[in-house]
């Protein structure tokens, strides 16, 4: 686990996320999703995590591992057409 890793995710707090993702910014967010969405079939997830949670940075997980895990959590796989 790499020190400075482990402090900026103690560090990082939920209302940093609300700071840089505004309403606006979260309503325009959105509107691009169903504009995208409008013109496939396929469904988008955004999902922002602000910091990893104490196990995850101990056990020094990888960003893309987290997110494969975030994936299964939200059950983004389970599509009418999966």
């Amino acid at each position: 686990m790499k020190f400075l890793r482990l402090l900026r995710h103690l560090a990082t707090t939920r209302w940093s996320t609300r700071r840089h993702f505004t309403p606006q910014v979260r309503q325009a967010i959105g509107q691009a999703v169903q504009e995208c969405e409008s013109r496939h079939e396929g469904e988008i997830r955004f999902v922002v995590e602000t910091a990893l949670d104490l196990p995850e940075l101990w056990h020094d997980l990888p960003p893309r591992q987290r997110a494969l895990q975030l994936f299964g959590l939200l059950g983004v796989w389970d599509t009418e057409h999966n």
